[in-house]
């Protein structure tokens, strides 16, 4: 899935680019908005199972069933006219729009059981393709604002030290972008423009995880020209969060090794954190990990 979602990014993004070029007649970018959307958003909830989400939407979902014990399924929505996707989840839903594509995926072996585990969103951040730096800077904080009003509550990941606000950007810009960004803190133009693609936002809500990544289109990279951006929206259920702490080679045995793992990134955290209070950075001790599966 991570793969076929890097495919659309790149496609899509090269398609802009390539679109960016000045029609000599005009004098203004040669690419044209999309249209509307087509039709009523495609409401997922992680869970379900991918047949019943195939049926729901006969004709726009296209299934890949491979030998390796996996279905993929995938909505394409035509670059002139985007789609729109609710996410499904009680108080927390909120719908995505400028979607490009849909990604998710079930297991047909062991974990059946849990359906889709996961989903992968590929979205424009407005209806034009083009747009100045700092306008998607703020439309993007805009589009956070609305998840953070959703009652998404903002993470940060388990190895990484609970920094906020400006202290998390210098941290980010100085270190590591793993750590990722702080969704209720507004970054200036220029810490923007060295945040490097890929970055993303992290949310938790109700058994849910959900990063929000960005991606800027590497050509059109000039601060005082317009620009393209995606967002990617990853969102899994908490069971396949924490497998992935377990590695591939022990992903059947996740539950057994969990408190293990979980305990070994804590001490990296807390070493990092010891470092960093040494140097008189604040550490942001309210911060609390959304809770992990308790296994009798």
């Amino acid at each position: 899935m991570v793969n076929i979602a890097a495919l659309v990014i790149a496609a899509a993004l090269l398609a802009i680019s390539a679109c960016s070029e000045k029609n000599p007649a005009t004098n203004q970018p040669a690419i044209e908005a999309r249209g509307p959307a087509l039709s009523a958003p495609v409401s997922i909830h992680l869970g379900e199972m991918g047949p019943i989400f195939a049926k729901r939407y006969p004709g726009m979902v296209r299934v890949q069933h491979q030998p390796a014990g996996l279905d993929f399924y995938e909505i394409i929505w035509n670059s002139k006219n985007f789609g729109e996707v609710r996410i499904n989840h009680a108080k927390h839903s909120f719908i995505i729009e400028h979607v490009l594509a849909l990604l998710s995926s079930q297991d047909l072996g062991e974990f059946k059981g849990e359906g889709l585990d996961g989903f992968s969103i590929e979205a424009g951040i407005s209806s034009s393709e083009l747009i100045s730096h700092d306008e998607a800077r703020l439309v993007i904080h805009k589009i956070l604002g609305r998840i953070l009003d959703a009652g998404w509550r903002p993470t940060t990941p388990r190895s990484r030290p609970r920094l906020s606000g400006q202290d998390r950007i210098d941290y980010m810009l100085n270190n590591s972008s793993s750590i990722g960004l702080d969704a209720t803190h507004l970054p200036t133009f220029e810490e923007w423009m060295k945040i490097e693609n890929r970055t993303s936002w992290g949310f938790y809500a109700d058994g849910v995880f959900m990063d929000v990544t960005f991606t800027r289109a590497p050509t059109l990279t000039d601060p005082t020209k317009p620009g393209a951006y995606i967002l990617t929206y990853d969102l899994e259920t908490a069971n396949e969060y924490f497998r992935g702490f377990s590695g591939p080679d022990n992903r059947s045995r996740w539950k057994e090794v969990l408190a293990q793992e979980l305990a070994k990134v804590a001490a990296i955290r807390a070493q990092r954190e010891a470092e960093l209070r040494i140097k008189g950075i604040r550490i942001d001790d309210s911060y609390q990990d959304p809770p992990a599966p308790e296994f009798d």
